[in-house]
This record gives structure tokens, sequence and C-alpha cells, in this order.
């Protein structure tokens, strides 16, 4: 499997050397790019049979409570 995960990460000792040595899809959520490529690496995962796996709210709130989810984990999976 592989996960989708905020770019951020890599910056974080063990993990982001997890991330980025496993290949796994890194995004930067402010960028329209980085969004755009992470969309088509993720089919490219999904439609060559490799589960990615998410967190579809995104963040974490500041109260604890889930969030609403974001659009783009759907459209993934519609899309493949």
């Amino acid at each position: 499997f592989k996960f989708i995960s905020k770019a951020e990460l890599s910056g974080v000792p063990c993990i982001g050397q997890q991330l980025t040595g496993g290949h796994h899809i890194l995004i930067e959520r402010d960028d329209r790019r980085s969004q755009l490529r992470t969309f088509k690496e993720g089919v490219k995962w999904l439609k060559s049979g490799v589960p990615l796996m998410a967190f579809p709210e995104g963040k974490r709130s500041q109260d604890g409570k889930l969030m609403d989810f974001k659009g783009g984990m759907f459209s993934l999976a519609v899309k493949v």
C-alpha cells in the first residue's frame, strides 16, 4: 500500500525517510499543481493494484471532532 501524506512530514526524522524511501505520495496541500500530481499518481498506483491509505478529513480539528471529508479520495475511487 501507499500512504498519501502531507509533504511536511518528509522532514520528520524516521517518518520522512520511510515516506520518501517507500515512494509514498506526498502532497503540498496549498499547491494546486501538487494536488493534481497527487491525483494522477494515486490513479496510477490504484490501476496497478496498489491500495492507497489517506485520512480524508485532511487534518485534525481543534476540538478533536471529525472534520468534513475532502473530495479528492472519493474522486480517486470513482476514477478507477
